[in-house]
């Protein structure tokens, strides 16, 4: 789905935000700033099959970006410079966002999403995290 106002790309929209830290998952937000691929990886997998996330994705990556790649799954897209308006009016897709909700940003490198948690905690969103590794470290494969 594409909000031609907000310039979105939504996948799995059937999701709803679990209220803030759930017990369940192996990656505890609190005091946290980053997480890996590895901790991402395992939060993705304990929730598959879970109509309510432990956490909400971000790509702060600009549409076009990633038309050309693609989201990490479970992530909604939405672009650095429409963070701030999103979460303060709880637009789509974070339509029930809350101050307490685990959120995870990324984008290509790091860079924009590093920005995106910034202003995420100067809003009061204090368990947002970055994915430093971002979309290059995801589609890279592991070596075993």
């Amino acid at each position: 789905m594409f909000h031609r106002s907000l310039g979105l790309i939504v996948k799995n929209t059937s999701s709803k935000l679990n209220r803030g830290y759930c017990s369940s998952s192996s990656f505890d937000f609190t005091g946290k700033t980053v997480i890996n691929k590895k901790q991402l990886q395992n939060l993705i997998q304990e929730n598959k099959d879970k109509k309510v996330k432990d956490y909400v994705l971000i790509d702060v990556r600009e549409p076009h970006e990633v038309e050309f790649t693609s989201l990490i799954p479970s992530a909604v897209n939405i672009p650095l410079n429409n963070i701030q308006e999103s979460l303060h009016h709880s637009l789509p897709p974070l339509n029930q966002i809350h101050e307490d909700d685990n959120i995870i940003f990324y984008c290509l490198k790091g860079g924009r999403s590093a920005a995106a948690v910034d202003i995420a905690k100067r809003m009061g969103f204090k368990n947002s995290i970055n994915y430093p590794g971002s979309y290059i470290d995801w589609a890279t494969e592991d070596e075993n």
